[in-house]
């Protein structure tokens, strides 16, 4: 292995800026080793919101709740997400309300002719989501958490590499191409038989696409900077449901130290993420979409063989097309790779 080991932050989605996690790409990608397998954990977080005004739910004289969640020629004004699949339920924001994805995810990555790189990405997706105040006909006021895990949709990636020298200074460039499958679950129900929402299943039942470029330029095998874009779009769901156009860019610095069969690797810098509004049934949904600027720091640990990575997000400046979704909160993840 060489002596630098670099993450690219994305391309997907993420999560996106708008309480869901299965549409960025959380992508490790050493420069030199040409083969690895690993078990990579991220864990995303949502909390807090920009404005909590929310009208209390109504019950007709009929006795059925006004449910402004589905409501018809509109994609959701004041929507939420439906925990429990009903189109009569009822939710307004509470700070105490949180949303957690957590994802292990397995990759494989295989280099051809020191050209071309591929890597293959197989996740499993756990999704909690809390909200202290929901109201449901008949039922009084109450909290609800709401559990759905299931495999999420997979992922292949290809670059092309592309390699330079200036003096002490290495240039690579990584144009590539990526496609997301609909292998992951998407139709998990609620006690009820109803169909959770599309936005928080585990899968996405759509294939997505995925443009990116990396430029990483190395000091002295010593010093770095690692800079990437990436584009996803998606097509329209079996389940009705489209994702927005997902943007990312991200800029790094590292430094390698090194001892002996050591390399220690400290990483800093920024990610941007942006969304465009996703779509049900045609209709563009109001509360999705947005951008948001995270602070990122990370290191990675590694001996002969084996490397150990971890890195943690925060958010710096949350701009959600709506004042009234969720926050973006902190972010991590961890893993452990073998390179052969």
């Amino acid at each position: 292995m060489k002596p630098f080991i670099l993450i690219l932050f994305f391309f997907l989605l993420t999560s996106t800026s708008w309480a869901c996690d299965v549409c960025n790409l959380y992508e490790f990608r050493p420069v030199d080793a040409k083969n690895f397998v690993g078990i990579f954990y991220r864990h995303s977080s949502f909390q807090g919101y920009q404005d909590l005004s929310l009208e209390r739910p109504s019950i007709s004289t009929s006795g059925a709740v006004a449910a402004k969640n589905k409501s018809k020629g509109s994609a959701g004004a004041n929507r939420r997400h439906v925990p429990d699949g009903s189109e009569k339920y009822q939710v307004w924001p509470s700070e105490k309300d949180y949303e957690h994805y957590q994802t292990w995810e397995f990759r494989a990555n295989f280099r051809i002719k020191n050209r071309i790189n591929v890597q293959a990405v197989l996740p499993y997706r756990v999704i909690d989501i809390y909200y202290q105040s929901v109201f449901e006909f008949p039922q009084p006021v109450r909290d609800s958490l709401t559990t759905l895990s299931g495999f999420g949709d997979a992922l292949v990636t290809a670059d092309y590499m592309l390699y330079g020298q200036t003096g002490k200074l290495r240039h690579i460039w990584r144009p590539g191409l990526g496609v997301k499958l609909p292998t992951g679950s998407y139709k998990i129900t609620a006690p009820n038989g109803e169909r959770y929402d599309g936005e928080i299943q585990p899968g996405t039942s759509a294939w997505g696409f995925l443009l990116k470029g990396t430029y990483t330029l190395v000091w002295d095998n010593r010093f770095g900077v690692d800079n990437s874009i990436s584009h996803q779009f998606f097509t329209n769901g079996t389940n009705d449901y489209e994702f927005g156009d997902q943007f990312n860019a991200a800029s790094s610095l590292f430094y390698v130290w090194r001892k002996g069969n050591w390399q220690l690797i400290p990483r800093g810098g920024a990610y941007v993420e942006a969304a465009d509004r996703s779509k049900e049934n045609g209709a563009r949904i109001k509360t999705t979409g947005g951008h948001t600027l995270f602070g990122t720091a990370g290191a990675d640990a590694v001996f002969k063989k084996v490397t150990l990575t971890a890195s943690c997000f925060q958010p710096l400046a949350d701009r959600l097309n709506t004042p009234q979704q969720i926050n973006n909160a902190v972010r991590y993840q961890v893993g452990a790779f073998y390179s052969f």
